[in-house]
C-alpha cells in the first residue's frame, strides 16, 4: 500500500515541486541577466543539488 502511494502521488509530487522551483530560479537568472548582476547563483545551484539529492534517495 505504501509502495503504490509513493510511486504514484509522492514522487509526482516531488518531481513537480522541483520543476516549479527550477523554472522560478531560472526566471530569476533570466532577470539577472537583463540587469547585469547574476542573483542567487550559488544559492540556486546549491538549492537545486540539494532537492535533486533528495528525489534520488526517494526514487
Amino acid at each position: 500500500m505504501f509502495e503504490i502511494y509513493r510511486i504514484d502521488y509522492f514522487i509526482q509530487i516531488m518531481d513537480q515541486a522541483l520543476y516549479s522551483l527550477e523554472t522560478r530560479f531560472e526566471q530569476f537568472q533570466s532577470f539577472g541577466c537583463i540587469c547585469g548582476k547574476k542573483f542567487f547563483k550559488a544559492e540556486i545551484d546549491k538549492i537545486l543539488s540539494s532537492f535533486e539529492y533528495v528525489t534520488r534517495k526517494v526514487k
